[in-house]
């Protein structure tokens, strides 16, 4: 008797296999009892006389394994995205691995591998390491060797891949819009001669009066302008 197709009892046992959506096998046909539900293709599991439990790789589905194998990596990056599932016996949970150095996945899909580039700790120390001392910052994590040193807050510059040249205009750098700096404020013009950081080029900013007056003043406003 083949208990897959077989009315045995009023009813055939089989199929609560078919039911769970799972293939019935009857290798014995001479005894009942011992059929076996076996789970379809890619998945894992068999019972007799009973539904299996199944579990899946869903990475072996290849329209999954390829979706990862397409996806985009950071520039300059060989390795393409891997494709992982951490528990078989869920599905809709697999992802896609981003190659090192990126720690990115995504969930069903490809990721977005972005590289901070400035969590490298040699280029955050180039950055840091400079005189004077720099920010590091990747504004382009998608892509490679476009991180950049910035100088500090009214030192002007940055330079990709390493240290910039940092210039003090002290005329900007005295306040945030230079409507309210002394110069200003006594209707004149603020001059920086020498926009460097060594200390003969710091403190040497000037006040200048307007045409037809040539008087200035260093450090100060020109008391009074002739």
């Amino acid at each position: 008797v083949d208990e897959c197709a077989a009315t045995v009892g009023g009813s055939v046992p089989g199929a609560r296999c078919a039911a769970a959506g799972q293939d019935c096998h009857d290798g014995q046909r001479g005894t009942l009892g011992d059929y076996e539900c076996v789970c379809k293709p890619l998945q894992t599991g068999r019972a007799v006389a009973a539904v299996a439990a199944c579990t899946l790789d869903e990475c072996d589905v290849a329209a999954n394994a390829a979706a990862c194998a397409a996806g985009q990596t950071t520039v300059g990056q060989s390795e393409p995205q891997t494709c992982r599932d951490p528990d078989h016996t869920q599905t809709g949970d697999w992802v896609c691995v981003c190659p090192a150095p990126s720690h990115a996945t995504a969930v069903g899909g490809a990721a977005a591998c972005a590289v901070d580039e400035c969590e490298d700790a040699a280029n955050a120390g180039r950055c840091a390491g400079a005189a004077p001392p720099q920010r590091c910052e990747d504004a382009h994590p998608l892509s490679s060797g476009d991180w950049v040193c910035q100088c500090g807050a009214g030192l002007g510059t940055e330079a990709v891949a390493g240290p910039a040249v940092c210039v003090l205009d002290e005329c900007e750098a005295a306040c945030a819009t230079c409507e309210n700096d002394a110069c200003t404020v006594a209707e004149q013009e603020c001059h920086d001669p020498a926009q460097g950081l060594r200390a003969n080029e710091t403190g040497d900013w000037v006040c200048r009066c307007h045409a037809p007056s040539t008087d200035a003043a260093v450090g100060a406003p020109v008391a009074p302008c002739t």
